[in-house]
């Protein structure tokens, strides 16, 4: 309108306007300018004050924005307040938490990863099949863990020898023992480990046969029998003198003719040798010793030749 007025301008960028006027004097032009400054972009921040928890733990994930008129968190949460905020969380697994603002300058994301580790493991029972043992035994070690998944598992053992690794069992043998053990299981994770114990007791066999053999010989061969029942715990020893012009000789024997120590021994004349379990088998000049039966079948001979 003239001879004056106004007009509201909305422009999105810096824009010059320019007026020409016309009257019976002929025409005139003027000018303006307006400047449009682009708002600065709307920021945000997370934070954690937990940025690793056990699993079954919480977290409290908080944030902090500038220049935001709208919050939308990731993960199924949805819109959250601005400027600033928090909830508490309590993820079952590692997880990345994103967060998306808008404000009149454009939009801005940010992110916050916390780690769940998985609870330390647990050993809630250690137990042998059979406990006591008779010594030279061995029995069936079961246990049962929880908590969190171990990932080693392992059996020490006083006295030695050790079970070693026993990681994806459940059971193992103890292996034969010949005294008291403590059996330590330990299972671990990068979140703990935990331990227990196991006293496995051990004892001593007293024999309840013994067998005593003092025998002459004359250049010749003998055979005796001697009856061991099942569950005997023996203690042998053949004491044999050649005392003849000639060579004798003397054997262990099963029933069957199988050697149970170690094989036969030749006499020479007028010598003497012990032939018992010393672990050297019977040939040769022996110490003596005791030859020890362990359960044998019932009714089973042991036949000694000489």
């Amino acid at each position: 309108s003239l001879p004056n007025g106004s007009y509201i301008v909305s422009p999105n960028q810096t824009t010059l306007y320019t007026m020409t006027v016309t009257g019976p004097g002929g025409y005139s032009t003027c000018s303006t300018g307006v400047a449009v400054i682009s708002p600065n972009p709307p920021v945000c921040s997370l934070f954690s004050d937990s940025e690793t928890i056990i699993e079954g733990g919480i977290a409290t994930l908080s944030w902090e924005t500038e220049r935001a008129t709208k919050a939308t968190l990731d993960q199924g949460i949805g819109p959250v307040s601005v400027p600033d905020g928090s909830l508490v969380l309590s993820p079952t697994e590692t997880t990345t938490y994103a967060m998306t603002v808008q404000g009149p300058g454009g939009t801005d994301t940010c992110q916050k990863t916390i780690t769940v580790n998985p609870a330390p493991p647990t050993c809630s029972g250690f137990l042998a099949d059979e406990n006591p043992l008779q010594e030279g035994q061995s029995t069936i070690l079961r246990w049962i863990l929880g908590g969190g998944t171990a990932d080693t598992a392992e059996i020490t053992a006083n006295p030695l020898p050790d079970i070693g690794n026993v990681f994806g069992l459940t059971e193992i043998s103890s292996g034969p023992r010949s005294q008291t053990t403590e059996f330590t299981l330990t299972v671990r994770n990068i979140s703990g480990y935990d331990r227990c114990t196991l006293v496995l007791g051990v004892n001593e066999l007293v024999p309840n046969l013994v067998i005593d053999k003092r025998v002459s010989l004359d250049g010749h061969n003998f055979e005796e029998n001697i009856v061991v029942h099942n569950g005997d715990w023996a203690f042998y020893e053949l004491v044999i003198q050649n005392t003849g012009s000639g060579s004798g000789g003397a054997s262990l024997t099963d029933i069957l003719g199988n050697p149970t120590n170690g094989g036969s021994l030749s006499i020479p004349q007028n010598e003497q040798n012990n032939c018992s379990n010393s672990g050297t088998g019977c040939s040769g000049s022996l110490a003596g010793g005791d030859f020890v039966f362990r359960g044998l079948p019932a009714g089973e001979t042991l036949r000694v030749t000489y």
